[in-house]
């Protein structure tokens, strides 16, 4: 502690300690990142495989529908039918949002891009297209 060396070892230590606490500071920072894009790509992917699937149902269920009907009860059993779909939509529009939420959250990373970046960009533009198309045939 008397040595003549004590102030400089007393001031590297310090620069040290700063150091460390920045890193360390620096570190966790990156953690939360980490495991926010972890959670962002794990409720990307969740949504994107549910709703591709149940779309691709309501495709078929939508084909099945056919021309508009002149006979008035065919009429009335279509117009039915495209309500109850409208509704199973509604139903499923909060997973919608949800989906283009995470995607968002890992598209609009700053920094370098993520590698899952143009497979990500793909599927939610893939899922976007199908889902305004077949709200747009039902309306």
């Amino acid at each position: 502690p008397d040595a003549v060396e004590a102030p400089k070892w007393k001031q590297m230590l310090t620069q040290i300690d700063t150091r460390w606490k920045e890193i360390s500071h620096l570190t966790a920072d990156r953690q939360q990142k980490l495991e926010e894009s972890s959670n962002y790509m794990t409720q990307f992917q969740t949504a994107e495989a549910q709703l591709k699937q149940w779309l691709v149902e309501k495709e078929l269920m939508a084909s099945v529908l056919g021309p508009l009907s002149i006979d008035p009860n065919m009429l009335n059993t279509q117009k039915q039918q495209v309500q109850i779909l409208l509704k199973e939509f509604d139903t499923r529009k909060l997973q919608y949002e949800q989906l283009n939420t995470a995607a968002q959250g890992i598209l609009s990373r700053p920094g370098e891009l993520p590698p899952s970046y143009e497979v990500v960009k793909e599927q939610l533009v893939a899922v976007a297209y199908k889902w305004n198309s077949l709200t747009g045939q039902l309306c």
